[in-house]
């Protein structure tokens, strides 16, 4: 089991074992195969043999990176917009003016000037060529699914599934802010979430999440949730954490019946061990780094912490232990810690500017371990002075001094201040530091989004 670290111009293989340091700008792990690409070269690297193959020329620095599910085909746009498309012994393509492009194991799509192509790999021509009026679009390996932009001809937006055989469509909306899927492992259903409608006077559109049945050619809206946060695949079903804050964290079945729910609480990311058999449940960016461990058949809660500013969860391959990381959105405490799913502390490297981690290596067994002794951890206790209480040794649980009341909110305020979080967080993404003030303010997104729904309803 392992660990891989991206800083500031390398990576870091084996981070708590055998380290060892990689020149690199930007990198990809699928299937223990690792593609990083250092200027106008990109390299094979076989991570289970701990072995460097294959070097190709890229001609300028790369702008995008994906590779296949299984590993064996990388594609880089690079700066000048040429695609090119290998496999892990020579150039199976290059394309000249692309803007945007994914693939997977099976089939490639890309934009070109005004055109949208899709092709199969080891064809040698594509299936699909048509005007590019899609807003975004998903490959995966037998089809690809695309959101258009607005119709002029109906005023509407559409949803359509593209494969060898043709085209079909699977959703019309009035509107389409948001456009985002998944497929399950068995390629029998895909989740859709999609932003397709407004409240009244609202600020935000609302998310909504669609079950999607390939073989039956079925578009299903799932009820009574709204205000998607999060959402994976799972065996036999699915998990959606979704409504305002603290959020709900429901199991799902393919027939929509609900069949498991956890407590609510302050979350938005969903991280399931490779053996889904426990789940952690996280508070990240915004909220305030609440991390719950849960067995994911009892609802047993395992272990609970708080690591602010941490906004990634790896599992090891054993299921038994997962690392939280803290990357340089902050700038500040960037780390990667390694945690029993008991929530006890193992080990933990601090890094200047950690940009991401990846975990890798082969699935495991899973390991139970055994549980930590009971906590002893007093609550928080006040000693009141003999001369103050009636009992000398008189203690109370907490002193909180008197709430001062807060001035009258707005909605024009509110709304001011959601813009101010946002420009506060592309300073953060411009790499910008921000005061301890300015941090906290981020910190309250969720609550000023929740008061002015509250505003319009």
């Amino acid at each position: 089991m392992a660990i891989l670290a991206h800083i500031e111009g390398s990576i870091i293989l084996d981070v708590f074992g055998n380290k060892k340091t990689i020149e690199c700008d930007t990198y990809s792990i699928s299937n223990n195969i690792l593609m990083y690409t250092k200027g106008d070269k990109l390299v094979f690297y076989d991570l289970l043999e701990d072995k460097e193959g294959k070097t190709h020329h890229i001609f300028s620095k790369p702008s995008k990176l994906i590779q296949s599910t299984n590993g064996k085909i990388v594609g880089v746009l690079n700066e000048d917009y040429a695609l090119l498309v290998f496999d892990q012994s020579s150039e199976m393509l290059m394309e000249s003016e692309v803007s945007n492009f994914d693939l997977s194991n099976n089939l490639l799509t890309y934009v070109s000037n005004d055109k949208i192509v899709i092709r199969k790999f080891g064809s040698s021509s594509p299936f699909h060529r048509a005007s590019n009026i899609y807003s975004k679009f998903y490959t995966f390996d037998d089809f690809v699914i695309l959101a258009t932009r607005k119709s002029i001809k109906d005023n509407n937006y559409k949803i359509f599934k593209i494969d060898e055989a043709g085209s079909v469509e699977i959703g019309c909306f009035d509107i389409l802010e948001e456009f985002a899927c998944r497929i399950n492992k068995e390629n029998t259903y895909i989740l859709l979430r999609l932003a397709t409608s407004y409240v009244k006077n609202s600020y935000f559109a609302h998310t909504e999440l669609y079950l999607y049945d390939i073989k039956e050619t079925k578009l299903e809206k799932i009820p009574k949730i709204s205000n998607i946060s999060d959402f994976k695949f799972i065996k036999d079903g699915f998990v959606i954490i979704f409504g305002s804050q603290p959020s709900n964290v429901c199991v799902y079945d393919y027939q929509m019946n609900r069949i498991n729910r956890f407590p609510k609480g302050l979350r938005n990311q969903i991280y399931y061990n490779p053996h889904n058999n426990i789940v952690a449940l996280a508070g990240f960016e915004q909220l305030s780094g609440d991390i719950e461990v849960y067995n994911a058949e009892d609802m047993q809660k395992y272990a609970e912490l708080v690591e602010l500013g941490a906004n990634d969860i790896k599992w090891e391959t054993d299921g038994a232990y997962f690392y939280v990381s803290t990357t340089k959105y902050l700038k500040e405490d960037n780390k990667i810690t390694m945690f029993d799913y008991h929530g006890r502390r193992i080990k933990e490297e601090k890094y200047e500017a950690l940009i991401s981690s990846t975990v890798y290596g082969v699935e495991k067994d899973f390991i139970s371990l055994p549980k930590p002794e009971a906590s002893t951890k007093p609550r928080k206790q006040i000693y009141v002075p003999p001369h103050l209480a009636k009992n000398s040794n008189r203690v109370i649980k907490e002193n909180k001094p008197p709430q001062k009341k807060a001035p009258q909110e707005t909605l024009e305020s509110l709304k001011e201040t959601l813009k101010e979080i946002e420009r506060l967080r592309q300073k953060l993404q411009s790499g910008e530091m921000l005061s301890t003030k300015e941090m906290n303010l981020l910190l309250k997104e969720d609550s000023i989004k929740n008061k002015i729904d509250k505003f319009v309803q």
